[in-house]
C-alpha cells in the first residue's frame, strides 16, 4: 500500500547516486507538474507547454536521495547541487535512465516492464 523508503544505488565504480526506488504519490505528482504547464490563451483557448528539461531536472531533484565517492567529496546532496551535475557523464544518464524505468509516464509502460510484454495481451 505504501512506497518503499529504502534508496537504491546506482553505479558499479567509486561514484554512486542513491535514489528512491519509487516515488510516492507526492513525488509523482511534484515531477508531473514541472512536465506541463496549462494557461489560457487571449483567445480563450487552453494552452498546454511541455518542459521536458524541467521534467528531468526534477526527477533528479526529486529521486536522488544521497551520493558518495571521489567525486561527491565535500559536495552535499541537494537539490542545488544535483543541479549541477553534467548531464553527458554517465552515471547521471545511468540514473535518469532507472529512475524512469521504475516511474513510468504511463500505466501501459509499466504493465510493459512489470510483465514483459507489450500490454496488448499473450503473444
Amino acid at each position: 500500500m505504501f512506497v518503499d523508503r529504502k534508496p537504491v544505488v546506482i553505479g558499479e565504480g567509486p561514484d554512486t547516486i542513491s535514489i528512491r526506488p519509487k516515488m510516492d504519490f507526492s513525488t509523482k505528482n511534484a515531477c508531473m507538474d514541472a512536465l506541463a504547464a496549462i494557461s489560457q490563451g487571449d483567445d480563450g483557448k487552453a494552452n498546454v507547454a511541455m518542459h521536458l528539461g524541467a521534467y528531468q531536472l526534477a526527477l533528479l531533484r526529486h529521486n536522488i536521495v544521497a551520493w558518495s565517492g571521489p567525486s561527491f567529496v565535500g559536495v552535499a546532496c541537494t537539490p542545488e547541487n544535483i543541479d549541477k551535475l553534467d548531464p553527458d557523464e554517465p552515471l547521471v544518464e545511468q540514473v535518469l535512465e532507472e529512475i524512469g524505468r521504475r516511474n513510468p509516464l504511463s500505466k501501459e509502460t509499466a504493465t510493459e516492464k512489470k510483465d514483459g510484454t507489450n500490454g496488448g495481451g499473450p503473444s
